[in-house]
C-alpha cells in the first residue's frame, strides 16, 4: 500500500496561517525548528479564529528536542523524526463569555494537501491510521454548556474535490469528517449539514461519519486509542447524501479526488484541551 502522507515524522517543519481568514489564507510564518529542519514545509499550522497568534509567540528546544511554540492560548509541541507531536488549546483564555451563536471559535489544526491526489474511482482502499490521546481536558462551563453551541472536538476532516478540469462542477467540494474525540458523546456523532455558525466559512456540505462504523470502543479522556479505517465505502455513502440534499449536482463519483485534510481542535466552548498524537497515516490502493 502507498503512503499518501507527507513528512509524517514532521522533519520539515510547518507553515503558520493566519487567525484571520478573511485577511489571508497564505503563510505567514515558517516553524524550522530554530533553522534545523531537513526540508520545506508540507505541514500547515491552522490557528483560524483565534485572539491569539502564534506568530507572535515563543520558540524553545527542551533537553529531549521537542520543539515548542507557544502563545497565550496554544502549545503545539513537536518531536523531529518520531511523528509525535502535541496540540493543546486554552480556550479558556480565548473566550471572555459563552461563546454565543454567530460567534467564532478556535482551531488548531495540522493541513496538508496530498501531493498525489487520489482519484476515488480508481482507489480500492483508502485508510485511515493513527495512534492517539486526548491528554488534556478541562471544563469550564458545566451545566452552562449548551451541548449545541459548545463542545471541544478533534476531527479528520478531508477535502473530497471536483478534479476533472472537464467537469461543469469542476471545483467544488465537500467536507469528509472522521471525529476522534467529541467531549460530548463517547462515540462520535454522525453530522450532516451545510458548513456554517460563524464569518469564516466554505458553505460546503459537512458529512461526519458516525463513530460506531469505526470505534472499537467508547471514547473517554486520557487512553490511549487506535485508529484503523477504510473511509472509502463511507465517502460513497457521503457523495450520494450530498447529491440528495442539493450538493455536488455537477459532479459525479468518478470526478472526485482526495484533494487535503486538516486535523486538530475545534474548541466552540470554554475547555482546555490537548492531544497527542504519536503516529499519523493515510494509506492507498488502487490502479496507479
Amino acid at each position: 500500500m502507498k503512503e499518501l502522507i507527507s513528512d509524517q515524522t514532521f522533519e520539515n517543519g510547518f507553515s503558520l496561517c493566519h487567525i484571520n481568514a478573511l485577511v489571508t489564507r497564505d503563510p505567514i510564518a515558517k516553524f524550522d525548528f530554530c533553522g534545523t529542519a531537513k526540508g520545506s514545509p508540507r505541514w500547515m499550522i491552522a490557528q483560524w479564529c483565534n485572539q491569539h497568534n502564534l506568530a507572535c509567540g515563543t520558540e524553545r528546544v527542551t533537553h529531549d528536542l521537542a520543539y515548542i511554540y507557544e502563545d497565550l492560548s496554544k502549545t503545539v509541541k513537536v518531536y523531529p523524526g518520531t511523528g509525535k507531536i502535541q496540540l493543546d488549546v486554552r480556550a479558556s483564555t480565548e473566550y471572555f463569555w459563552d461563546r454565543k451563536v454567530g460567534e467564532g471559535w478556535p482551531h488548531l489544526l495540522l493541513e496538508q494537501v496530498i501531493a498525489d491526489a487520489p482519484r476515488l474511482s480508481k482507489t480500492r482502499v483508502l485508510r485511515y491510521e493513527a495512534d492517539y490521546a486526548v491528554s488534556l481536558f478541562r471544563d469550564y462551563m458545566g451545566a452552562r454548556a449548551n451541548p449545541d453551541l459548545h463542545s471541544a472536538g478533534v476531527g479528520w476532516c478531508a477535502k473530497i474535490r471536483n478534479k476533472n478540469p472537464d467537469s461543469s462542477g469542476y471545483g467544488d467540494f465537500f467536507w469528509f469528517v472522521v471525529k476522534l474525540f467529541d467531549n460530548r458523546y463517547p462515540f462520535a456523532n454522525k453530522f450532516r449539514a451545510q458548513d456554517g455558525g460563524k464569518e469564516e466559512n466554505t458553505g460546503k456540505f459537512i458529512y461526519a461519519v458516525d463513530g460506531h462504523l469505526f470505534q472499537k470502543e467508547a471514547y473517554y479522556y486520557i487512553e490511549p486509542m487506535n485508529l484503523c479505517y477504510d473511509i472509502l465505502p463511507e465517502l460513497k455513502n457521503a457523495f450520494l447524501y450530498c447529491k440528495g440534499q442539493g450538493f455536488m449536482k455537477d459532479s459525479e463519483w468518478e470526478d472526485l479526488y482526495y484533494d487535503d485534510f486538516n486535523i486538530g481542535w475545534e474548541v466552540t466552548g470554554t475547555y482546555d484541551c490537548g492531544l497527542t498524537i504519536n503516529r499519523l497515516s493515510l494509506l492507498y490502493e488502487g490502479e496507479d
